[in-house]
């Protein structure tokens, strides 16, 4: 997902919220993946030593949505389109239908 030499970015985060609510990924991924990093830091953050733990989305949701909001304040692309990309992910994956991709896409374009 990242490079491990050090901890992810916000903005790296918001884009693995995404990923997580767009259901491309799940805690069968997020969790090695936190693993992994919290084995290459010395002093891992929180957020990720919370995340190795979580297998329930809205969970992990919370943890990372935490995290971005807190200090030190960062700005961050909302990267909307990013969203779409990953429900075409899964649609490419064929775990959507046409018609269940266009519904999601829907929902979360029109707001």
């Amino acid at each position: 997902m990242s490079d491990h030499s050090e901890a992810p970015s916000k903005e790296f985060a918001n884009t693995l919220a995404l990923a997580i609510e767009a259901g491309c990924l799940t805690y069968r991924d997020t969790i090695p993946w936190a693993d992994a990093i919290i084995a290459s830091l010395d002093h891992p953050p929180l957020w990720i030593c919370d995340l190795s733990t979580i297998k329930y989305r809205p969970d992990a949701l919370r943890v990372i949505r935490d995290f971005l909001c807190a200090e030190p304040f960062e700005p961050i692309d909302a990267a909307k389109h990013a969203y779409l990309g990953f429900l075409w992910i899964r649609y490419e994956r064929r775990e959507l239908s046409w018609a269940s991709f266009l519904n999601e896409a829907g929902k979360h374009s029109d707001g």
